[in-house]
């Protein structure tokens, strides 16, 4: 069986509501998961995905405490032609503002993280939509990478979308820049020389997984070079098509798609 999945960071910050919203819909995803959708898009999405036949599901992806709680969201659509399962929010990081950026800019990154179970033809699917948090250190990421995986769907598929902002490929180089991540992002001893990205992949190999968007270009602030954003699929999956597009729609990550079939 064939299935189609978007996923996309649309960014807290976007004022392009409707080309937003046109966009995903014109693609006919089967499975579709966002990031950071704010508020004026999240209403405008919950209304359109009833004419365009989907389902809706969120989870809150952070608040912003300046602004008395004001939340964006984690929304996972997926076509009315699957049979709706199991859903579940689950807490994600480890909750209040910590480190001094956060205290600067007031937000309360990754609260919640979120998992739908869907079934077509009696395949079983679990599809996760996760968004690691940014300003933190890499064991941040990983506790909750690891927390994540604990949910997993031991029989059915496991699909993991997300925004990941693994950035580290090793040491920071520069010895001036150490106390920099040590004070803003709350860094460590380890996290200093901590080859993320590697002990990412691990993480994946070890737990069947891999990434068809490894090395693509996903966000595009300041001429940055990262994946930040992953399609995680089974090792037994093939991939058939695979498109960064690029056009941003008012966001500062681009969309990716992925087509695959089970083997």
């Amino acid at each position: 069986m064939k299935l189609k999945i978007l996923s996309w960071n649309v960014w807290v910050g976007n004022r392009k509501a409707q080309e937003v919203v046109d966009f995903i819909f014109s693609q006919k995803a089967d499975i579709i998961c966002l990031q950071e959708v704010p508020s004026d898009i999240f209403e405008l999405l919950q209304t359109s995905s009833l004419q365009e036949n989907y389902y809706f599901y969120q989870a809150v992806d952070h608040l912003e405490v300046k602004k008395h709680g004001t939340a964006s969201h984690l929304v996972t659509m997926f076509k009315k032609d699957f049979r709706r399962g199991r859903s579940n929010t689950f807490e994600l990081g480890e909750g209040g503002i910590r480190r001094i950026y956060q205290r600067i800019m007031k937000w309360h990154e990754s609260v919640e993280g979120s998992f739908v179970d869907i079934e077509r033809r009696r395949r079983k699917y679990r599809i996760f939509n996760v968004h690691l948090e940014a300003v933190a250190p890499p064991r941040n990421r990983e506790k909750q990478f690891k927390k994540m995986l604990k949910q997993r769907e031991p029989i059915g598929v496991n699909i993991v979308c997300g925004d990941f902002n693994i950035i580290g490929g090793g040491k920071i180089k520069n010895f001036f820049l150490a106390p920099l991540f040590t004070v803003i992002y709350g860094f460590r001893g380890r996290d200093l020389v901590k080859n993320e990205k590697k002990e990412f992949k691990e993480v994946c190999r070890k737990y069947g997984l891999k990434d068809p968007f490894l090395g693509k270009k996903t966000y595009a602030a300041l001429g940055h070079t990262k994946s930040l954003d992953k399609i995680l699929i089974p090792d037994s999956f093939e991939v058939l098509e695979k498109e960064v597009i690029k056009k941003l729609y008012g966001s500062d990550h681009y969309p990716i798609i992925l087509e695959v079939k089970e083997k």
